[in-house]
């Protein structure tokens, strides 16, 4: 097959993804999902980043921008100027630049209102009063009822507790894990 011809098909293919047809769109991103994905590997490995589900995230992002808007991304494409694949590669980069500075700018900003948050809370007196009740509401119906009844005023031991052993220790044991996430 000539490049000419591959060129073609490739522009035939991105004009019935942006028509709507059937299987197109499957047929598209079957056939340059290895060269995206590879596209995507490469980018992480030169940043250091070692994590593949942010990769898979942004994989899924990237043909969903691609079809959204009537398809105007894939319909930009001139099959004149080069192949679907260094389009798409191309694509990916600029999308992973977005989707990266995005993230490393909402981070931030979580950052500094968790810090500021916590500023707030700690000049006011009854700081410790306000972090044990925005703790509290994060638990369940049964865990809060669990902090109260069992840790913070424990029965007896002859006492008889509504919950079978097991599940008291997996009420602390989830208690105990929302409050390390709280504390964090």
């Amino acid at each position: 097959m000539s490049h000419g011809t591959l060129l073609h098909e490739q522009a035939l293919l991105v004009h019935r993804c942006v028509m709507g047809h059937d299987g197109a769109v499957e047929l598209l991103i079957s056939t340059y999902q290895d060269a995206v994905e590879e596209q995507l590997r490469g980018w992480a490995r030169r940043r250091g980043l070692r994590c593949p589900e942010r990769l898979e995230d942004a994989a899924q992002g990237l043909w969903l921008s691609l079809m959204e808007s009537g398809g105007h991304l894939l319909e930009a494409y001139d099959a004149e100027r080069g192949s679907l694949e260094n389009y798409l590669t191309a694509l990916t980069c600029v999308f992973l630049r977005r989707d990266f500075r995005a993230t490393r700018r909402r981070l931030r900003h979580e950052r500094a209102a968790g810090r500021e948050r916590a500023t707030h809370r700690a000049d006011t007196p009854d700081h410790l009063d306000l972090e044990l009740a925005e703790l509290l509401s994060r638990l369940t119906p049964a865990e809060a009822a669990y902090w109260h009844d069992g840790l913070v005023e424990p029965h007896p031991d002859d006492a008889p507790l509504h919950e079978s052993a097991a599940t008291a220790r997996q009420l602390k044991h989830r208690i105990l894990l929302k409050t390390r996430a709280y504390l964090e």
